[in-house]
C-alpha cells in the first residue's frame, strides 16, 4: 500500500471550533480555481489517500509574521503586503506590481511603514494586505468601464 494514507494513531483530536475554519460544500469546491483545487486535492491525498471532498474542512493553524527573505529585496511580509492594491501594473503571473519594485518619485522605501494616504498608493484600491485579491481580480475591458460610468 505504500506510505498513503497517512495514519496518526496518537494524534490529539481537537474540535474545529478551536480554529478559524471553513467546511466546504460541493458548490464551494466548484468555485475554487483549478490551482486551489489541486492544492487541496494534493493535501487530502497525502493525508487521507483521497481527493478533497464536500464536508472536508480547512483550518488556519499557524501563520508567519516576518519572512526570511528569499529574494534580493530588503523587506519583510508587512512591507510588501501593505502595498497590496489593484489594479496590478503587470497582470500576468508576476508576483509584483510596478509601484512595488520600480523606482517611484517620493517612494519612502520598501522598509517604510506606509499609511493608506501615501501618494504612491494614489489611484489604487487598497486590498487590506491581500495580494490574493489582486492576483485574481480581472480588469474590465475599456468599453465595459465606459458603459459603467
Amino acid at each position: 500500500m505504500g506510505p498513503f494514507p497517512r495514519v496518526f494513531n496518537d494524534a490529539r483530536v481537537v474540535s474545529l471550533s478551536h480554529f478559524y475554519h471553513q467546511t466546504f460544500t460541493a458548490r464551494d469546491i466548484a468555485a475554487l480555481s483549478e490551482h486551489d483545487q489541486a492544492l487541496l486535492d494534493a493535501s487530502a491525498l497525502w493525508s487521507y489517500g483521497r481527493l478533497f471532498a464536500p464536508g472536508d474542512s480547512i483550518v488556519s493553524i499557524a501563520m508567519h509574521i516576518f519572512e526570511l527573505v528569499s529574494h534580493p529585496v530588503a523587506t519583510n511580509c508587512r512591507n510588501c503586503h501593505q502595498r497590496a492594491g489593484w489594479p496590478r501594473a503587470h497582470m500576468g503571473r508576476t508576483p509584483f506590481a510596478a509601484y512595488q519594485v520600480e523606482p517611484i518619485k517620493d517612494d519612502p522605501g520598501l522598509l517604510a511603514n506606509l499609511q493608506p494616504d501615501n501618494p504612491i498608493l494614489k489611484g489604487l484600491l487598497l486590498l487590506d494586505f491581500q495580494w490574493a485579491l489582486s492576483d485574481r481580480a480581472i480588469p474590465l475591458p475599456p468599453l465595459a468601464l465606459a458603459a459603467a460610468s
